[in-house]
């Protein structure tokens, strides 16, 4: 099955809960793909055959994600994985360098992921959404692909990035008017 939408809301959040919504109402089965990829993602070209063979593969509420920097200036990894002492940590730049293969981990960024339904039933809606430190919403404590993640592990599913399919993130630079010093 196939379902494709541009971006018809904004925020994201709105529209990839549009796009979850839609296929539930075309009665997706629970073993049925969805691919989201953002638009500012430069796709990885393999991970699209690669994911939708591993969730074949891996049954259960099970999403798989291409692993991707964020914006500058700090470019960081968007994948948190727990450490030997039980602690959920960003990947640093030097990590994601070497890793190989498709690893379990905790939270990944959702700029290209794949996502069989079970993983979306799984959840209570919103799918996606923030959190934030206070209620005046000034800071997010959390985004809404780490909020997916995260309920998705709570519910008993699993996170997955696939190291060896990297997909670029533009973020591109803007310059406003020079300022003396």
């Amino acid at each position: 099955k196939i379902i494709c939408g541009a971006q018809s809301k904004c925020p994201t959040t709105t529209a990839r809960n549009e796009i979850i919504g839609r296929c539930r109402q075309m009665g997706w089965l629970p073993e049925d793909i969805i691919i989201m990829i953002d638009h500012d993602m430069l796709p990885s070209t393999t991970f699209f055959e690669h994911a939708v063979e591993f969730l074949h593969a891996n049954p259960g509420p099970t999403v798989i994600a291409s692993p991707y920097c964020g914006g500058p200036p700090d470019c960081f990894v968007q994948v948190c994985e727990r450490d030997q002492n039980g602690i959920v940590r960003r990947v640093s730049r030097e990590e994601a360098a070497v890793k190989t293969g498709t690893q379990e981990t905790m939270l990944v960024g959702t700029g290209l992921f794949a996502a069989n339904m079970a993983a979306f039933d799984a959840v209570e809606p919103p799918c996606f959404d923030y959190t934030y430190e206070t209620p005046a919403m000034e800071c997010a404590s959390q985004t809404e692909d780490f909020y997916f993640c995260a309920k998705l592990l709570a519910a008993g599913g699993k996170v997955f990035c696939a190291w060896d399919h990297w997909s670029g993130h533009d973020k591109s630079l803007i310059v406003g008017q020079p300022v003396l010093e």
